[in-house]
């Protein structure tokens, strides 16, 4: 079973030597099992080397660690992310005979959520920059971002509309309001004229068009 495991597994007895090196492990950090077996763990970093040592106190102590993202060494000295799992291994008397580690690389999603983060922020600094005013909702209608051109026409900002009072001041007409709500949650609409409201008071006409991005969020 451990042997088909994607996930690497390995065990460490009470003095910290390698017991248990599966096929996931030689994958992801590059040491056979027979190079690793007996042995300390060579895959530490010298800026890691507190929290390993933090974690030393909980495998000696029989304790757990769920989840732990951290930082090990492959053996041609690149880096690699991965979630840590550790949990007591026991002998056939019930003591305390050392730990089994569950490591995960994870170093592909975090390089894709920082991707994806520095997409956001571009596209969040284009927006910023269009002469339209933008908004962002949540599927409930709900504003999640508004753009420096509404805050500049309007006067109403991000963090006014998470108070609904906001929503009412800036569309007074309860019929109106309702119609921009059903605007919003419908999606790819184009040009629907709406009333609203600047912050100090003024009515003035605006051109509403919704777009659907994915996963169901109307721009």
């Amino acid at each position: 079973m451990l042997d088909r495991s994607p996930i690497a597994t390995l065990s460490l007895d009470l003095e910290g030597r390698v017991t248990v090196w599966n096929p996931a492990a030689e994958r992801i950090f590059g040491w056979t099992a027979k190079e690793a077996m007996g042995l300390p763990l060579a895959t530490i970093p010298q800026d890691r080397l507190e929290e390993f040592e933090a974690l030393r106190g909980v495998h000696r102590s029989g304790g757990t660690v769920i989840g732990l993202e951290t930082v090990r060494l492959r053996r041609d000295g690149t880096r690699v992310d991965i979630r840590l799992s550790l949990g007591p291994v026991f002998d056939q008397f019930g003591r305390l005979a050392g730990s089994m580690g569950l490591l995960e690389d994870i170093t592909a999603s975090r390089r894709a959520a920082a991707t994806l983060r520095r997409q956001t922020e571009t596209l969040q600094q284009i927006l910023e920059q269009l002469p339209l005013m933008v908004a962002s909702y949540d599927p409930s209608g709900r504003v999640e971002f508004v753009n420096r051109e509404l805050e500049r026409v309007l006067g109403w900002s991000a963090d006014d509309f998470q108070d609904k009072r906001a929503v009412e001041d800036c569309l007074p007409d309860p019929l109106q309001r309702e119609e921009a709500l059903r605007h919003i949650r419908s999606g790819n609409t184009m040009g629907r004229l709406i009333r609203a409201r600047t912050r100090d008071g003024r009515v003035t006409l605006t051109s509403w068009s919704t777009v659907r991005l994915e996963p169901a969020r109307p721009v």
